[in-house]
Parts: structure tokens; sequence; C-alpha cells
């Protein structure tokens, strides 16, 4: 996540400038729109940008003043400020860029896991997967850990009167797997 940690240190700069270590701030993803600060309106949109960390994926949230909006009607592949304008807009709206700065205020650091990484949860007491809409037992308060306890007691209880009565038997041809 260096840009993220660039972004955090030296601010949202365009391409060709210089942080204050020196490193020159490149080009991270194309310049289809201009040689700018890329932002986009959907957060689904800028998903697709993020490079992610293992344990590390974040949006920035900003706030932009875009003042004179040129709408690019073709590619300005690394081209500057359109003159007369404070700002390119994609095609389809999505995209914005600034040529400055100072046109960026972040205003919010978003840390998220995705759908793939909350389903891949374990309950770590016992190794089974959590559904997404399940806690891990140390996120819950003590009366959600009782109510558990108290559930998770009455299944074993349920399974325990099934399996008594016979209704729980594995059909003949799930015994014959389990035997081989």
């Amino acid at each position: 996540m260096a840009n993220l940690d660039s972004i955090l240190e030296n601010g949202l700069m365009v391409p060709g400038q210089v942080t204050r270590q020196g490193q020159h701030v490149g080009v991270a993803c194309g310049s289809t729109w201009g040689r700018g600060i890329y932002l986009a309106i959907e957060p689904s949109f800028s998903l697709g940008y993020v490079r992610a960390a293992a344990n590390r994926k974040a949006l920035i949230v900003c706030s932009v003043l875009l003042g004179k909006s040129f709408v690019c009607s073709n590619p300005r592949r690394g081209g500057g400020l359109h003159q007369g304008f404070d700002s390119h807009v994609s095609p389809s709206g999505k995209e914005l860029v600034v040529f400055s700065g100072a046109q960026v205020l972040p205003c919010w650091l978003v840390h998220f896991k995705t759908t793939a990484e909350i389903a891949m949860r374990q309950d770590p007491a016992s190794g089974k997967p959590l559904r997404s809409t399940e806690k891990r037992e140390e996120d819950m308060s003590e009366k959600e850990l009782r109510n558990k306890k108290r559930r998770d007691k009455r299944a074993r209880r349920r399974a325990r009167e099934r399996e008594a009565k016979g209704l729980d038997k594995p059909k003949q041809g799930q015994q014959q797997q389990q035997n081989k």
C-alpha cells in the first residue's frame, strides 16, 4: 500500500510532482483523461483501482472542488488541463480529474474487507466458518454470548434426542461411503 502511505504523508499529488522525500510521483493507473488526480463519484468504480495489501484495503473519501469542468469527448492521454477549465470529467461522468492537490480535501479514510474475506471468517473456538451475519465470540456482548451458548446447548440436546430415536441414521448410500 505504498500509494496510500505516500498519500497520507504527502497529500494527493499530480503525477510528475516531487514528494517531500524527493521521489517523483508516477502515473499509477494510466492518464486517459489527462495527467492529474483521478477521483470517482461512486466508490464501486474506485474499488477497481484499489491495490490491496493482505489485510489493508482502504478508500479515501474526499470533497472535491471541480470548478469549471471540461467533459472529455476523446482521450487526452497524459495531457494537461484543457485551457479555460479547472477539471476534466470522463464522457461517462464516472471519473473526475483535477490538476492540483488544492482542489481535493481528504475527509475520511475508510478501511474495509471484501465480501469474500468476510465469508471466509472462522470461529476461532470451533474452526467452523462464520456466516457474514454471525459474530465471533470475542466480538459478542455478555448477553449475546449467554444466548449463543443456550442455543448451542439446545441444538446439541436435540441432536442427541434425534440420534437416540434413530432419526439421524445415515441413508444406505451414505453409510456405504462412510465405511470405505
